[in-house]
């Protein structure tokens, strides 16, 4: 009889485990440094008067970073809550005066700072033109602060014709985020001069890669330049003072008198 070999499977100790994929351990190590966080924060409208009511809510994702001291927020949306016959008939009221429709949101999306708001409007004309259509765009700095809000037609234009109120006040919102841009370093070492001709200097190197040190050794380049002649360092003052002794040297010709008249004594 065959006697069969079984294979054992060799188990390597924890220190000696074969190694992940070099695409997991990347995969692993972004998790690891980046966190995403749900927020939400409330939108409000005014439709009579100063009193501002709840009407939707944003959501979005919040990630950070804890190698750089930033937040970014991702995949903003809006929800408009459905509007009550009490809010339909103050809209009515809105678009019959010419009135503005006012939103605000709270100046920080974690809700750091109570009462604190950003605040945009818009003729309501519009917005019933743009058969109620609307853009939001939240500029965000790096601590997650609301520094302005843009609130627009999709179409970005504002069409003030009259029109009747709309058979249902159904809001179609979008949400979009401006998120904080590094503008490019200046280069210290960049020349100031203006555009124009290369400048080179005496043995052919450019005067405008050594524009940092052009004081350096003034004092000897001075004294190597040679002494201009006293013509070219007073021309401008030579020549009109010349012209002015030409003209009073030479003197205009004697008048003739005229034939015909005797002298009188």
């Amino acid at each position: 009889e065959e006697e069969e070999e079984e294979e054992e499977e060799v188990k390597l100790p924890p220190n000696r485990q074969k190694p992940a994929a070099s695409g997991a351990l990347e995969v692993s190590k972004t998790a690891q440094e980046e966190k995403q966080t749900p927020v939400s924060f409330t939108l409000e409208h005014a439709l009579n008067d100063d009193t501002f009511t709840p009407c939707g809510i944003f959501t979005a994702k919040a990630t950070h970073s804890p190698n750089v001291q930033a937040v970014r927020l991702t995949e903003l949306r809006l929800k408009r809550d459905p509007t009550s016959a009490d809010s339909e008939k103050k809209l009515v009221k809105l678009l019959e005066y010419d009135r503005h429709y006012r939103v605000r949101v709270p100046n920080n999306v974690f809700g750091s700072e109570k009462g604190r708001y950003v605040m945009a409007s818009l003729p309501l004309k519009c917005l019933v033109n743009a058969d109620l259509n609307e853009n939001y765009v939240l500029h965000l700095d790096d601590l997650g602060n609301i520094v302005a809000m843009d609130y627009t037609t999709p179409s970005g234009e504002c069409i003030m014709e009259e029109v009747a109120p709309p058979e249902e006040w159904k809001f179609n919102p979008l949400a979009f985020v401006r998120l904080p841009k590094d503008a490019p370093r200046l280069n210290p070492d960049f020349s100031a001069q203006g555009p124009g001709p290369k400048q080179t200097g005496a043995e052919g190197e450019d005067l405008a890669a050594g524009a940092v040190n052009t004081f350096e050794g003034s004092e000897e380049d001075a004294k190597k330049k040679p002494p201009q002649s006293f013509f070219k360092r007073y021309w401008m003052y030579l020549v009109p003072l010349g012209l002015i002794v030409m003209n009073t040297i030479i003197a205009p010709p004697p008048e003739e008198q005229p034939r015909g008249k005797a002298k009188t004594r």
